[in-house]
C-alpha cells in the first residue's frame, strides 16, 4: 500500500473517474415503513429451482422459506445473469450484465488478478449514501488479494460499500480458500481484515459451521443496527459442493445430506426473520431470497471425486433443462422471493419474468437513491409487480441475455421466446441440438419449459428481430467496454487495469476537447464532473460513518456567460463517496443565492468556493460543522459591470450539527473590510485552529494601486476567537507577495502552519502548479514562512504512470484531506484541460472539473520508480 505520511510528496498514481450521478439527500428521523426500508438479500450457492418445498420438492422441508414466499411474492420465472459464481454475484450487486465486468470469465479464483472494479457502484455503496449500515455474511468470490494484483485493497468487500464482513473469499472447496472477517486492527491478508482459517477443504468441522457462522454474524449485525436502516447481504456457502451441515441438522432430513444442508439454511432464514420481528422491524424490512445459479449437475452421476460420491449431493433444476454452467434454463432459473409485509401483498405469485439485475434499480428507488447515469444499467424497476396498488409505472418488456463462460451472450430471451446462438453446458451434452448464428434455436419457454421443441423454422420474422437486438447488444458491450478493458468509445481512456465509463456523446461529462486531450492515456480515475454544470472548488471532509463529503461550486453550462456565470449563478452542492478518491455522487444543493432583486442582501446573487471543516466552539463546547463560502450582493450593475460586482464579494458561514444539515446561514459576512491591506474583496476562505486556540482564516483580496483602482491579488488573513467570527483582517500579508501565490489552504501539524498554494508563476518551487510552504507563528502575529527542499506537489503538466503527459490549463483552489493522525493524504483541486491554440479564458469557459490527487511519500515514490525501471 502507498505510504501517505508527508506533504513533501509528488503524484505517481493519478487516475480519473467521471460521475454524473444524483442521489436524493436524507435527514435522520423516525422512519415509517416505506422510508429507507431495511434490505436483506439471501443468495445461496448452487441451489436449484426445485430444491424447495414451495416449488414442489417432496422431501426437503423448508417451512421458513415457504413462509417467506407466502408472506410476500413468489416469482415463478426468476433469473440470474450468469450460471456461475463470480459473474452472477457481480450482476446482483451492480445491476449490470457480466459482459460489463471485465472479469473475462464467469468464475475468478483466489489467484486471479482482476476483481470487482472499484469504479463499479454496488447496492451497498448506493445505500450507504442514504445512511444505511451495510454488512456481508458469507461468500464474496469477487476478488482476492494476491501477488498478481499487488494485494490490492480493492479486492475485498470493504472497498465496495460494506462496513462489515465475515465469510470466505471464494467457494469453500478451493484448496486455499480462507475464512476471514473485517477487522480494523487486522493486517492479513491486507489491512482491515484478519484470517480465521485457511485451507478450508481440510477442515470439515469448520466448513460445517459456515452456515451457522454467517447466520450468527448477521443476527449480531441486525441487533447492533436495528435503530438505523441496514443492508444485510447473506450469500451462504451452501449447498455448493462439498456440502456440510452442522451436527444439529445431520440426519434430520428425508432427503439425506443435501436435505440436511437445505433445512439448516431454512432454519437460519427463520432465525433472521424472528430477529426482525422481535426488533419490531417486520414492516420496515424487505427480504429477497434467491440463488446464484442452478444445481451443479456436472457431478450428478459422479461416484468418485474430490467431493466423494456426489450422486445424491446435487440439487434440482426441475422442471428445467441442465443446471450450473449452462445457458439452458436450468442454469439461469432460480428461486425468486420478495417479502415485505404491509407493502407487498401476502400470497402473491408473479408469473412475469424478472431477474437479479432488477434488484439494484428496484431497491435504489425504494430507498430514494437515484440511479447512476454515467454507466449502463441492465435491470428494471419492478415495483409495479411488487406493489401494484401504489406503483403503476410501466415495466419494460423482459429482454434477457444468457451469459456463457466467457461472460458473453449465448442466448437471448424476449418476452416468452428464447433464442440460442450457441449451446453452453459443463456436461458437454447438447441434447441432440446444434446452434449457431446462422442456424439458431428458438423455444417458447413459457409453454415448453424443458426447451424440447425448436420453433426457429416457423418463426423467421421473430428470429430476425431477436438476432438484430442480440447483435446490437453485443456491439454495445464491445463499444462500451468495461472499467478494466480499453474500448474505442471510452470517455477518458485506458488505465493500466481499466477504463472509464462509456462516452455518452455530446451530453458527456466533459466536452470533446477534453476527451481528445485525455484519451488513450493510462491511470485516469479521480475526476468529479457533471454533464450539466461547470464545477469548481471542492472541499472534502470525512464523516463519522467513514463516508467522504465534497462541498463544491457549480453553475449551469447553459449560462450565457459560460465560466463567468459563477459570479451570478453559482451554488454550493454536496456529493458523497465511500473512498476519498470517489466516485463522488451528487446529493443536494446546500447554499444558493437568494435571487433578484434583493440589493439589500450581501449574498443575494451566488454562493461559491466552499471550505468545510469541523471544529469545537470554545464558548458552547460543541463540535459543529462550519461551511465557509463567498457570495456577492445584487445591485443595479450586476448585468453591466463585471468589476463592480466582483469587488463586492465577501465571506460568509453556515453552521450545522450534521453534514446533511440543516445549515444555519449567518445573515452577515463573518469578516469585515476594508482595511489598510485588502480594500476591495475577500474571497476563497480556509479556516483552521492555531495552537494558541485562536482561529485563522486565509483570504484573497485586492488592494489599491497608485491610481486608487484595484490592483493585484493579495493573500491576507484574519483572526477570531470563535469559528463563527467575527474575524479581524490582519494588516500584514499571510503569504509574501513575492511568492506570486494564490488560494492558500492552511492546516496545523506538529506546531507548524502548513500551506498548499497555487504557485502560478513557479516562484516557490520553480514550476507552475501547486506548491507547499510551511511557517511558524511569531509573537507579533506574523508568520515566518520557509520553502522546503521539495516544495512541488503537482505541476500543471501531469505526467501519468505510462510516461505520457497531459497539460492542464488551470489547477487552482487546492485543499487538503488529512487523516485521523493529522497527516495529509489527498489533495483536491479545481482544474481544466488546455486546448491547443486557445487562450485561458476560452479554456476555462468549457472545461472546469474537480480533481483528486492521492499524495504519496517521496520515499515510496522512488521505490515505485525503481520498480518500474527494473
Amino acid at each position: 500500500m502507498m505510504n501517505k505520511k508527508s506533504i513533501h510528496s509528488q503524484l505517481i498514481g493519478l487516475t480519473m473517474a467521471v460521475s454524473a450521478v444524483a442521489l436524493t439527500p436524507f435527514t435522520a428521523y423516525a422512519r415509517d415503513a416505506g422510508d429507507r426500508p431495511n434490505v436483506i438479500v439471501f443468495f445461496l450457492d448452487d441451489s436449484g429451482y426445485g430444491d424447495y418445498a414451495h416449488n414442489g420438492n417432496p422431501t426437503i422441508h423448508t417451512p421458513n422459506i415457504s413462509k417467506l414466499a407466502q408472506d410476500g411474492m413468489n416469482f415463478t420465472q426468476f433469473y440470474v445473469a450468469s450460471p456461475a459464481c463470480s459473474a452472477s454475484r457481480y450482476s446482483l450487486l451492480t445491476g449490470r450484465y457480466p459482459g460489463r465486468s471485465g472479469l473475462g470469465i464467469w468464475v475468478i479464483g483466489p489467484g486471479a488478478q482482476r476483481h470487482l472494479h472499484p469504479k463499479e457502484i454496488t447496492i451497498a455503496e448506493g445505500l450507504k449514501t442514504r445512511g444505511y449500515q451495510t454488512g456481508i455474511f458469507g461468500k464474496w468470490h469477487l476478488g482476492t488479494p494476491n501477488k498478481r494484483n499487488q494485494n490490492a485493497q480493492d479486492t475485498l468487500p470493504l472497498a465496495h460499500g460494506f462496513d462489515q464482513w465475515l465469510g470466505t473469499n471464494v467457494s469453500h472447496d478451493y484448496s486455499n480458500a480462507m475464512l476471514m472477517k473485517s477487522d480494523a486492527t487486522g493486517t492479513k491478508p491486507i489491512k482491515g481484515y484478519s484470517i480465521i482459517a485457511k485451507n478450508l477443504p481440510s477442515k470439515h468441522e469448520l466448513c460445517a459451521s459456515l452456515t451457522r457462522r454467517s447466520t450468527e454474524a448477521a443476527l449480531s449485525f441486525i441487533e447492533k443496527n436495528k435503530a438505523d436502516p441496514f443492508f444485510a447481504y447473506i450469500p451462504f456457502n451452501m449447498p455448493h459442493l462439498g456440502i456440510h451441515a452442522s451436527d444439529a441438522f445431520l440426519g434430520k432430513s428425508r432427503r439425506g445430506l443435501l436435505g440436511d444442508v437445505m433445512e439448516e439454511i431454512d432454519h437460519s432464514v427463520g432465525q433472521i426473520r424472528k430477529a426482525i420481528a422481535d426488533a419490531g422491524l417486520t414492516e420496515n424490512t424487505l427480504i429477497i431470497f434467491s440463488s446464484d445459479n442452478g444445481p451443479w449437475i456436472k457431478f450428478r452421476d459422479v461416484e468418485e471425486s474430490k467431493y466423494g460420491d456426489t450422486r445424491l449431493h446435487v440439487g434440482y433444476a426441475t422442471p428445467f433443462r441442465d443446471g450450473k454452467g449452462s445457458t439452458w434454463e436450468g442454469g439461469h432459473r432460480v428461486p425468486g422471493i420478495f417479502c415485505w409485509p404491509g407493502k407487498i401483498d401476502a400470497h402473491s405469485v408473479e408469473q412475469s419474468p424478472a431477474s437479479t439485475l432488477d434488484i439494484l434499480p428496484t431497491v435504489f428507488n425504494m430507498a430514494g437513491v437515484e440511479l447512476p447515469k454515467d454507466r449502463s444499467l441492465d435491470g428494471r424497476d419492478i415495483r409495479s409487480y411488487l406493489m401494484p396498488k401504489t406503483h403503476q409505472q410501466n415495466i419494460p418488456e423482459f429482454e434477457f441475455y444468457y451469459s456463457a463462460s466467457d461472460n458473453k451472450p449465448s442466448a437471448f430471451r424476449m418476452g416468452s421466446w428464447k433464442m440460442h446462438t450457441r449451446i453452453s453446458s459443463q456436461t458437454g451434452n447438447d441434447y441432440g441440438f446444434t446452434a449457431s448464428r446462422d442456424t439458431p434455436l428458438l423455444f417458447q419457454v413459457e409453454q415448453d419449459l424443458g426447451e424440447r421443441i425448436d420453433r426457429a423454422g416457423d418463426q423467421p420474422n421473430r428470429i430476425e428481430q431477436m438476432m438484430g437486438k442480440l447483435t446490437a447488444f453485443e456491439s454495445q458491450l464491445q463499444e462500451e467496454g468495461s472499467f478494466w478493458d480499453a474500448s474505442p468509445q471510452a470517455l477518458m481512456g485506458k488505465e493500466e487495469t481499466g477504463t472509464a465509463p462509456p462516452d455518452p456523446g455530446v451530453a458527456g461529462p466533459l466536452p470533446a476537447e477534453s476527451r481528445k486531450s485525455l484519451k488513450d492515456k493510462k491511470a485516469r480515475k479521480y475526476i468529479f464532473a457533471d454533464p450539466n454544470y461547470f464545477q469548481w472548488g471542492g472541499s472534502v471532509i470525512r464523516a463519522p460513518d467513514g463516508t467522504y463529503h465534497m462541498f463544491y461550486s457549480r453553475w449551469s453550462r447553459e449560462n450565457p456567460r459560460g465560466m463567468n456565470g459563477w459570479l451570478y449563478e453559482s451554488e454550493i452542492a454536496r456529493a458523497t463517496a465511500t473512498k476519498p478518491e470517489g466516485p463522488y455522487l451528487h446529493q443536494e444543493v446546500v447554499l444558493q443565492g437568494f435571487g433578484k432583486p434583493q440589493p439589500e442582501r450581501w449574498d443575494a446573487s451566488n454562493a461559491h468556493n466552499p471550505h468545510v471543516t469541523r471544529m469545537k466552539d470554545p464558548v458552547s463546547g460543541k463540535e459543529l460543522y462550519y461551511l465557509y463560502f463567498i457570495a456577492t450582493r445584487d445591485d443595479d450593475t450586476m448585468e453591466d459591470d463585471w468589476m463592480d460586482n466582483i469587488i463586492n464579494q465577501r465571506v460568509g458561514v453556515a453552521v450545522a450539527d450534521s453534514l446533511q444539515g440543516p445549515w444555519k446561514r449567518h445573515n452577515e459576512p463573518v469578516v469585515e473590510m476594508p482595511n489598510a491591506t485588502l480594500h476591495h474583496y475577500l474571497v476563497n476562505p480556509g479556516v483552521c485552529q492555531l495552537p494558541d486556540g485562536r482561529f485563522l482564516m486565509v483570504l484573497k483580496g485586492r488592494g489599491n494601486g497608485r491610481d486608487g483602482k484595484p490592483r493585484g491579488y493579495l493573500q491576507g488573513w484574519a483572526l477570531a476567537d470563535r469559528p463563527e467570527g467575527p474575524f479581524i483582517v490582519q494588516e500584514n500579508l499571510l503569504i509574501p507577495h513575492s511568492f506570486l501565490a494564490e488560494d492558500p489552504y492552511v492546516w496545523v501539524q506538529d506546531g507548524w502552519i502548513l500551506a498548499v498554494v497555487k504557485d502560478w508563476r513557479g516562484k516557490i518551487s520553480g514550476t507552475s502548479g501547486i506548491s507547499f510552504v510551511r511557517g511558524k507563528m511569531q509573537a507579533d502575529n506574523t508568520v515566518q514562512w520557509s520553502i522546503p527542499e521539495q516544495a512541488l506537489v503537482v505541476q500543471k503538466e501531469i505526467r501519468w504512470e505510462d510516461g505520457i503527459s497531459t497539460e492542464l490549463n488551470r489547477i487552482e483552489r487546492p485543499s487538503i484531506l488529512v487523516n485521523e493522525k493529522g497527516e495529509p493524504t489527498h489533495l483536491f483541486a479545481a482544474a481544466s484541460v488546455k486546448k491547443p491554440g486557445k487562450g485561458s479564458g476560452a479554456d476555462l469557459a468549457t472545461l472546469p472539473f474537480n480533481l483528486c490527487l492521492p499524495l504519496v511519500h517521496r520515499d515510496e515514490t522512488q521505490k515505485q520508480i525503481n520498480k518500474r525501471n527494473r
